[in-house]
């Protein structure tokens, strides 16, 4: 069975260049027999947030919403690609993944950053890998980052920079990370991110229940929950969590 990532791609300015990073990872993770979705707001004309999807009574939520809900609930993990606009995701990034909840829980995301400057967005990443978590998508370990995006790729997201073969490099290790070796064990993988992470997922609708109900977790169960995540994407065997 083929895995299913989509790509999502957080810009709506004039003239935008982080388009052509997206497109350069949706082509690459197709050529490793992945089926890669590209999500554009742009292409989708979402608008500003004034009700998320889960909101609307069955049947009536705008065909933009439902398709991207359908692409979204359908894939096995995400790959989130930001500019850094004042050390912070871009707000047509925010806007879309407000939009949606459900569709993201117990699923893997990874972190895919861009600029015109050689230091490729980077600073966006701490805020943009909190953000996930909180979503419910915790972000794997590695991330991938795109410097000087105007001069490094063409319109049609095609590396062109004189260093590409080096730089397709970091792109295997990346998504080697993401995928892990193939379908079956990936599917393992996220099991164990899942139920390492969030727990079995009758604990999670609880977790869910108490979270609608107000009620904040504690730091304790959060420093436990991010031990184990921490553990089950580690690729290092028999790790033990300490109770402390």
């Amino acid at each position: 069975m083929s895995l299913k990532i989509s790509i999502i791609y957080g810009s709506t300015r004039d003239g935008r260049l982080g388009i052509r990073f997206a497109k350069y990872l949706t082509k690459e993770f197709i050529n490793r027999d992945i089926k890669a979705v590209l999500i554009d707001p742009l292409d989708m004309n979402i608008e500003t947030l004034t009700k998320r999807y889960n909101d609307y009574d069955k049947d009536t939520a705008p065909k933009e919403l439902e398709n991207i809900h359908q692409e979204l609930d359908s894939s096995d993990a995400f790959v989130i690609v930001s500019a850094e606009y004042n050390h912070f995701m871009p707000p047509a990034l925010v806007n879309l993944l407000n939009h949606f909840y459900i569709e993201y829980q117990r699923k893997p995301s990874a972190v895919a950053t861009y600029s015109v400057s050689p230091f490729g967005g980077v600073r966006v990443s701490s805020p943009l890998r909190s953000f996930l978590a909180q979503l419910g998508m915790p972000p794997i370990s590695a991330m991938i980052h795109a410097p000087f995006v105007n001069k490094n790729f063409n319109d049609d997201g095609e590396r062109i920079s004189d260093d590409k073969d080096e730089r397709h490099k970091e792109f295997i290790k990346f998504a080697e990370e993401i995928e892990w070796s193939d379908a079956d064990s990936f599917k393992k993988k996220c099991e164990t991110i899942k139920e390492s992470y969030f727990g079995k997922k009758e604990e999670v609708k609880d977790k869910l229940d108490d979270v609608a109900a107000g009620d904040e977790p504690s730091n304790e169960d959060l420093s436990k929950a991010m031990a184990a995540y921490t553990a089950a994407i580690s690729k290092t065997k028999d790790i033990k969590l300490s109770n402390s």
